[in-house]
């Protein structure tokens, strides 16, 4: 059809029963999709690296500035309060990472169970709030809503997910 593919040719020495070189076999394998995997997973480590090198360039830099003599005492704090925060933000990230490849290789075990999805709402919000964010989070939540049989784990994360990327 005209479209082109990546192939790896194997090439073998075929010799007969004294040794002598007889001829080659070849074979030609097609590997256009082990290329796409390869690319997705370079994209994807690619991103990785740079989701979690924010962080840490982060928590090192406020480490060395809050072990500088002529940092204050609130300065340290603050910096070390930044370090924590960043620290927060890595976790996630792998976390993140871990659920998908649980996801992907279908280890993923759900824990189902009756959820408050107010509670959980306002137990992310606060926890975005510890971790810097200054915008003003407003539920909308029927007060009869019923509880709703999920993981809160995983709604948890959810979550956190979409309003952490509300926030940045």
């Amino acid at each position: 059809d005209g479209s082109v593919i990546d192939l790896m040719v194997l090439l073998n020495l075929v010799t007969d029963n004294l040794g002598k070189p007889f001829c080659f076999m070849a074979s030609v394998v097609d590997i256009t999709e082990r290329k796409k995997v390869e690319q997705m997973k370079d994209e994807f480590l690619s991103l990785v690296s740079h989701e979690l090198r924010t962080p840490l360039t982060v928590i090192g830099g406020s480490l060395k500035v809050a072990l500088d003599a002529r940092a204050s005492e609130e300065e340290v704090r603050d910096l070390i309060q930044s370090a924590a925060e960043s620290t927060d933000v890595l976790s996630d990230i792998l976390d993140n990472m871990l659920e998908l490849t649980r996801h992907q290789t279908g280890r993923l075990q759900l824990n189902n169970q009756p959820v408050d999805f107010r509670s959980v709402a306002n137990t992310v919000i606060e926890r975005l709030r510890s971790y810097g964010a200054t915008q003003r989070f407003q539920l909308d939540i029927p007060d009869n809503l019923p509880k709703v049989k999920a993981d809160p784990l995983r709604i948890d994360r959810i979550l956190h997910n979409l309003l952490d990327n509300a926030v940045k």
